[in-house]
Order: structure tokens, then sequence, then C-alpha cells
């Protein structure tokens, strides 16, 4: 039950992670 609560984490921190990248890359393209 562990193990499959900290890959779910893993998980939405990535989608979270790469969301943010994404986010800060238009907010870089609209600052130029």
């Amino acid at each position: 039950m562990y193990y499959v609560f900290m890959r779910l984490f893993s998980l939405s921190n990535q989608t979270l992670y790469h969301s943010f990248l994404i986010l800060f890359k238009s907010i870089q393209g609209s600052l130029k």
C-alpha cells in the first residue's frame, strides 16, 4: 500500500513539474 502511494505521488509530482515547465516556457516566450 505504501509503495502504491509513493508511486502515485511521484507520478503526480512528475505531471506537476511538467506542467510547471510548460507554464514557465510560455511565460518566458511572452516576455521576449
